[in-house]
């Protein structure tokens, strides 16, 4: 009995020996399964809102074929718009105001003030002469040259009065100093002389009052003229720079005019791929407001399968290296189809299955790159496939540790 009962021993002592032995040493064929969904390598392409904007047109709708370069959505901004009627209509004015500046200007160095001709004479254009249509700055200055003809009409009457006087003075001198010699000669009596005199004496004190007058006068009007050009100069002077500055303006107002119509004109989505609108933003319709960023269309790309998209449990991260083989299954009615691959890349964390709900678990990303007969056969895009990430040097003992969760988490079900 003993006998049997150490034999017994002996076999389950040998049979958990040679089990530990497979487990630990002998390597399996270890396969992590996933979901994936054939894709072209970059193909749904995400249009996004370039700015905040009103839907003007909307040319497709959803599952449409588009070709590239297809206009998908116009769109207007209005702030745009209001600022585009708002630069030209300040252009407008600028250019009307820099026309007043060269009429005014040119009325300035005009013929009309053929007494004042400077020294300088800038270029001028066509323009009218018309006082009545000058500006405020050019009525001021010339009003200092009418204040100026003024002065010189009286001037030029005083002065004739004035020289008509001096001229009977100078005749009554003469009769007078006729009258001193006459005296002179014959004896006459010394008071009468010395009278005579005292009057000839007055008369030139007279003359010379005159002549100073006169000069008094002239110095009058030639401080009007020259106050006239300096007004002038002064006023030519601001023109020119006010002229500069808004030069500058209406330059940077005619650019900006220019960029906004031009982006007004450009208010246009394309298509940038051959393909179907697969995804359009709800409710996005004519005059629907759009912000800035907000996705509006997903584009899928025309043409065969290159790539798979697939989804592992998170369990399998240890499995998921790049350039790992990969088999690919894909099962349509009637017939199996069984393709080769290998990793190209992995998420570099975790996604969570379903955001709204936290015990739906967590998944990676992988990006399967099938084998060229795969590429041959021109599978449609779009088509679910199962995937296995194959491991050929794990050991049991290596593949138990792989699927035991880090966190160890105990459900009755």
């Amino acid at each position: 009995m003993n006998r049997w009962r150490h034999m017994l021993f002996a076999f389950l002592a040998f049979f958990f020996l040679v089990l530990l032995l497979f487990v630990v040493f002998y390597k399996i064929e270890v396969v992590a399964p996933g979901r994936g969904i054939s894709v072209i390598q970059g193909s749904d392409a995400v249009i996004k809102s370039p700015e905040s904007a009103y839907v003007k047109t909307l040319f497709v709708s959803q599952s449409e074929l588009v070709k590239k370069g297809q206009p998908l959505l116009s769109y207007r901004n209005l702030d745009d718009e209001y600022l585009l009627e708002k630069t030209r209509q300040a252009l407008v004015k600028d250019i009307k105001k820099r026309q007043t500046m060269i009429e005014e200007l040119c009325f300035l160095y005009s013929s009309v003030f053929e007494e004042g001709v400077p020294d300088y004479m800038p270029d001028r254009g066509n323009c009218s002469n018309d006082v009545g249509s000058v500006s405020e700055g050019g009525q001021y200055v010339y009003q200092f040259y009418k204040d100026y003809q003024q002065e010189k009409v009286y001037f030029l009457s005083s002065s004739a009065e004035r020289v008509k006087r001096k001229q009977e003075l100078l005749e009554k001198r003469k009769l007078l100093l006729r009258k001193k010699n006459a005296l002179s000669r014959g004896g006459a009596e010394t008071i009468r002389f010395y009278d005579l005199q005292a009057e000839i004496s007055d008369l030139n004190s007279e003359v010379v009052s005159y002549d100073l007058i006169e000069l008094e006068n002239e110095k009058k009007l030639q401080d009007k003229l020259v106050l006239f050009k300096t007004k002038r100069a002064e006023r030519a002077l601001e023109l020119k720079r006010e002229y500069e500055m808004i030069e500058s303006e209406i330059l940077e107002k005619s650019h900006q005019a220019d960029l906004l119509a031009e982006k007004k004109k450009l208010s246009v989505i394309y298509s940038p791929v051959n393909g179907s609108v697969l995804k359009m933003m709800d409710g996005i319709s004519v005059d629907t407001y759009i912000e800035e960023g907000a996705e509006l269309f997903v584009m899928k790309k025309e043409g065969a399968s290159t790539e798979i998209k697939a989804k592992f449990d998170s369990r399998y991260r240890s499995h998921l290296n790049k350039n790992s083989r990969v088999k690919i299954k894909i099962t349509s009615p009637g017939a199996n189809y069984f393709f080769s691959g290998s990793i190209k890349d992995v998420s570099s964390d975790s996604l969570e299955k379903e955001k709204n709900s936290p015990t739906a678990g967590r998944y990676y990303e992988v990006t399967i790159v099938p084998e060229k007969r795969f590429l041959d056969a021109e599978i449609s895009l779009g088509i679910e496939v199962e995937v296995y990430v194959v491991s050929e040097n794990a050991t049991v003992f290596e593949y138990v540790l792989s699927v035991i969760p880090s966190r160890l988490k105990l459900e009755v079900w």
